[in-house]
């Protein structure tokens, strides 16, 4: 079994972590980076990507939501945000994923339930009041779901950590579909994918585990993020 934990590290958000994928052994850490100078720790294979037009957050997004463009050798794959690090041996975690079926996990995308609410608009509200859209889009995206009849507890999940089993050509879809509703509609992709399984109604598995008993998160506060920022400007 071939296993890969991976991560983005686009432009300068906030200080680089080079033990968010863990300590390597006995799976492969993968880094996409647009940063060819970018020190990584000993062992990690680092992916450079050019950012381009889209800018470094679109970038990031691809390797992100879509590792089977990237990581296709892989039977399993489990992506951590650079705020986070990873708290647990990958192929403990995968065995015991496993364990919970006897004729053979899924090839699917398996995902950690959000904490605190799983409500869509909630969230939308949420990411509106810490800056990450305007008031404009945040409306536009709310009026946009409600019109397709998206009901208010659909649900959520946490894009802090993703896990996915590969080798399924309607998972690997679904992942372009989520990217594309990212690059064109929002650019909040812990909406955008909430909203494709709601909508595609997609078969994806819901992780019995909550994301603190996977990862340690978060590293850096809000407000370390915007001082580091600032810094780098």
């Amino acid at each position: 079994m071939r296993i890969a934990v991976y991560s983005c590290y686009f432009g300068n958000p906030e200080p680089y972590t080079p033990d968010a994928m863990g300590a390597g052994q006995g799976y492969d850490r993968i880094l996409f980076t647009d940063r060819p100078d970018l020190e990584v720790a000993e062992g990690v294979r680092r992916e450079v990507l050019t950012a381009g037009d889209a800018g470094a957050i679109a970038a990031s997004r691809l390797p992100k939501l879509c590792p089977h463009k990237f990581l296709s050798g892989y039977d399993w794959v489990i992506y951590v945000d650079n705020r986070a690090r990873l708290r647990v041996d990958p192929a403990a975690f995968v065995a015991v994923i496993e364990a919970r079926f006897p004729e053979g996990a899924p090839r699917t995308r398996y995902a950690f339930r959000h904490d605190r609410t799983q409500c869509i608009y909630r969230e939308i509200k949420a990411c509106q009041r810490m800056g990450y859209m305007t008031l404009e889009a945040r409306e536009a995206l709310i009026a946009a779901y409600r019109a397709e009849g998206l009901p208010s507890d659909a649900g959520l999940f946490v894009n802090t950590a993703m896990v996915q089993r590969m080798g399924d050509p309607a998972a690997d879809a679904f992942n372009e579909g989520v990217f594309d509703h990212v690059t064109r509609v929002t650019r909040r992709d812990q909406i955008g994918f909430a909203y494709k399984v709601w909508r595609e109604q997609f078969p994806l598995v819901v992780l019995e585990e909550g994301l603190a008993d996977v990862v340690e998160w978060p590293l850096y506060s809000f407000r370390t993020r915007r001082r580091f920022q600032r810094g780098a400007a």
